[in-house]
């Protein structure tokens, strides 16, 4: 159709003119190059050798919130941060606000209250240990013993009885004074105070103690050795070291100036005194004699047969004023021994005796064939003794 042909070439090159026209408008216009055209990777043959390449595994969040939880009646947010590997233990933290609550200051929060480790197992208390004991003496070679503790005294003190190295009396009870100190004795370098002290007797004028290391000190009257030091002196303000059997003053420990050792018991007459050792001998001073002597020695013919056992009788130790003494032996029976001249042993005379004599039941006949036995308590005053018996 010829007469179609001129128009349709007419509008394919009108369009054409457009098209060219706007590219080179916009081309001027920008000035910028074209952007390089994106290509898309081929995908890898999944036919060949090479593995599949994954793709690599999304980092895990750093922080996780836990729900809300209770704590003590008290809701806290608590932010639990993961552990990395080879790292410490995850910290919990709690908001100062349910802290705040918890604070009865209600005041502010130090950073370091803020932040609490986690709880490590609880720490359980060891076996309560004994309290400690007071010091022994320099010579102390044993374990402490219970109940030692240090000596006090008050009252009279005109022969030096309270042992503070004064003659002055005290109203208030003061420290007795250690062997060779200096009074006032207040605890100073020099100035000591007796202490490991198990055990006390006391005479008319004098005392005694017992210390947790086996000796024994002696202070007050000396006018009949009751001190037991070995010297012709009136007396001691301050405690003098009792010497061994066979020793030569001054006993200070040197050889052949031993110090008696190895007590377990001690008593007293007005002015005679009394110890038991631990290889069960039983040793005497004072009423004249200045220094100790074997009263009886398992080891010669006679033995200590008849005198009690203080680990495991009940000694009774005389009063100030009493010139004898009682022991409770374990099944209730009684010994005696001493001054007897009004009859304070029981024994159904007035012999005084050294080694100690069973007393006699009552309403019992000269010589006693029954004795006295059942007793759990017993007293003594000046010439006269008190039992109490269940039988």
């Amino acid at each position: 159709m010829p007469g179609r042909s001129p128009r349709l070439f007419n509008l394919v090159a009108a369009i054409l003119l457009v098209a060219g026209t706007v590219a080179g408008c916009t081309e001027h216009t920008t000035g910028a190059e074209p952007a390089p055209a994106q290509t898309t990777p081929p995908e890898p043959d999944r036919g060949t050798s090479e593995p599949f390449a994954e793709e690599a595994p999304r980092p895990l969040p750093q922080e996780t919130i836990a729900p809300p939880s209770r704590h003590d009646g008290i809701s806290t947010d608590t932010i639990l941060v993961p552990p990395a590997p080879d790292v410490e233990p995850p910290i919990h933290w709690s908001p100062p606000s349910a802290l705040a609550r918890e604070d009865p200051r209600n005041g502010d929060i130090p950073r370091e209250r803020a932040q609490t480790r986690r709880q490590e197992a609880p720490v359980l208390p060891t076996q309560a240990q004994p309290p400690a004991a007071l010091p022994h003496n320099s010579h102390d070679t044993r374990p402490p013993v219970a109940g030692a503790g240090r000596l006090l005294a008050w009252g009279v003190n005109d022969r030096g009885q309270l042992g503070d190295g004064r003659t002055e009396p005290s109203l208030v009870p003061t420290p007795v004074c250690a062997p060779s100190a200096s009074p006032p004795c207040h605890g100073g370098h020099g100035r000591e105070q007796l202490v490991g002290v198990v055990s006390t007797a006391v005479g008319e004028a004098h005392a005694a103690a017992l210390l947790g290391d086996g000796r024994v000190a002696a202070w007050g009257h000396n006018d009949a050795g009751q001190l037991g030091d070995g010297k012709a002196s009136p007396g001691a303000r301050v405690p003098v070291w009792v010497c061994a059997v066979g020793a030569q003053p001054p006993c200070d420990g040197r050889p052949g100036h031993e110090q008696l050792s190895g007590v377990v018991a001690i008593a007293t007459f007005a002015d005679k005194n009394l110890a038991w050792l631990d290889d069960h001998r039983v040793v005497s001073w004072g009423e004249g004699v200045r220094s100790p002597q074997a009263l009886c020695d398992p080891r010669l013919s006679g033995g200590c047969e008849g005198f009690p056992e203080p680990q495991t009788d009940s000694l009774v130790t005389s009063s100030p004023a009493a010139q004898h003494h009682l022991a409770v032996l374990t099944g209730g029976a009684v010994l005696a021994w001493g001054v007897n001249d009004r009859g304070q042993l029981g024994d159904g005379t007035t012999t005084s005796r050294e080694i100690p004599t069973a007393v006699c039941a009552p309403a019992s006949s000269v010589p006693c064939t029954r004795h006295l036995d059942g007793v759990t308590r017993l007293a003594l005053g000046n010439g006269f003794s008190l039992a109490v018996s269940s039988g």
